[in-house]
């Protein structure tokens, strides 16, 4: 590959004693594919390795790939100061597309001007390390990794450690942390207070202190048979009003019978009942009706829609032993009413409370006055089409009471819908 020296860049340089150049120095180099021109580099690191040698180099990082054929090198001035190319025109170098185009050249204009020769005694810059590219990388300081906010540097092992370390910590009665298990020396004698017990050694130990206390029980006096028997029951009896023991907690329905006093509530269940308690807005009897201008019945409450309730008996055994008219106990299953229909009082009528009665009205009778053959007028009733006799009518009636009122296929009053529910009972 050849150099050309051009007139302007000699003047831009000193002699091959001085050390540098003088008020100008190389800062781009122009890529160039024929008489095209690619794009222009900014020069890095351009080092003086000796008087008349001179170091330059230059990074394309960016997408596109293309060929050099010829490269034209820019002082600071903007003036030419060197072309290098093939004598033949050939390509010098190629950049692929997703590559970086590196270019590391040292011009030699004092011993033998005219030649480019590359350097084994100089600084190379690659590009820097990128989520998408590789390259050069700087290690992070301790205070960086602490920081957590530079996205440009590498962690070390050192500085891992030393930040992770930060974060493990031995758990306390005060703080979540690390803790280590105790082995069964630890558990048996009851001295470490920084290490968790394991059901395993739990039940080793409590083994062991049975075991030692019925052997000791045979071989020794009535009082060791009496503690015993005393630590044995304490592992086993039930809590009262009045000593310590194991406690069974209550279910669903139990919790809401109100009668046992030989489970506990948790507070899960406690909560609710005092949330359905706080709900409502008065008090309730098992089995009473009310109306709902919501959707969904409030807690407590059964919309009284036909549906069955599967183990109903069992769940809610106060609605179903209420008494209400308003549901049907099929074995197991609480059956509920379909509240659809208007509801009406007993009062001192007789009927049933939860007895249904058909649609009805009161009967509605007339006459027609009409002439016929005779010449005579005289009273028909309206559903008469046809005298006995030899009478004969003429003409035809037509009653049809939607010309005067609304009509459908049930006789209602006026009305607003409402959610008919039961009670059932806090559960």
């Amino acid at each position: 590959m050849s150099l050309t020296i051009h007139q302007s860049g000699i003047d831009a340089a000193i002699s091959a004693q001085a050390s540098g150049f003088s008020g100008a120095q190389l800062q781009w180099v122009d890529l160039y594919n024929g008489a095209n021109k690619i794009k222009r580099l900014p020069l890095n690191g351009v080092q003086v390795i000796e008087p008349g040698r001179i170091y330059v180099v230059g990074i394309d990082s960016e997408p596109g790939a293309y060929d050099v054929t010829r490269m034209e090198f820019i002082t600071s001035t903007d003036q030419p100061f060197a072309t290098a190319q093939h004598s033949d025109g050939t390509i010098i170098q190629s950049k692929g597309a997703s590559a970086t185009l590196m270019l590391a050249h040292q011009l030699n204009i004092s011993s033998a001007p005219g030649t480019v020769a590359p350097s084994g005694d100089v600084s190379l810059y690659a590009p820097q390390a990128t989520e998408a590219m590789l390259g050069t990388a700087e290690i992070a300081t301790q205070e960086e990794v602490n920081s957590g906010s530079d996205h440009t540097r590498t962690v070390t092992p050192k500085t891992l450690k030393s930040r992770l370390a930060s974060f493990v910590r031995s758990a306390s009665e005060t703080g979540t942390g690390f803790i280590e298990l105790a082995s069964q020396g630890e558990v048996d004698s009851g001295s470490d207070h920084s290490r968790a017990v394991t059901p395993k050694t739990l039940k080793a130990w409590l083994e062991n202190r049975l075991s030692s206390a019925t052997a000791s029980a045979s071989t020794t006096t009535p009082a060791n048979s009496l503690a015993v028997k005393t630590v044995m029951e304490a592992a086993t009896r039930q809590a009262t009003e009045a000593q310590r023991g194991q406690l069974e907690i209550a279910t669903q329905s139990e919790a809401a019978s109100k009668t046992n006093h030989t489970r506990a509530l948790t507070p899960k269940r406690l909560w609710e009942i005092l949330t359905q308690f706080a709900t409502r807005g008065e008090a309730h009897f098992v089995g009473q009706i009310v109306y709902s201008s919501k959707e969904t019945p409030e807690p407590g409450f059964f919309a009284l829609d036909g549906s069955t309730i599967p183990n109903g008996v069992v769940d809610y055994p106060e609605l179903a032993s209420s008494g209400s008219r308003w549901i049907t106990v099929s074995g197991n299953n609480i059956v509920l009413k379909d509240a659809v229909d208007f509801i009406r009082g007993q009062g001192s009528s007789g009927r049933a409370v939860g007895s249904f009665e058909s649609d009805a009205i009161r009967n509605i009778t007339g006459t027609l006055t009409s002439a016929h053959s005779g010449g005579a007028i005289a009273p028909r009733p309206l559903h008469s089409l046809l005298d006995a006799g030899n009478d004969m009518w003429f003409g035809a009636t037509l009653f049809d009471a939607s010309r005067v009122v609304p009509t459908a296929d049930e006789n209602r009053p006026k009305s607003l819908t409402a959610l008919i529910c039961i009670y059932h009972g806090v559960i």
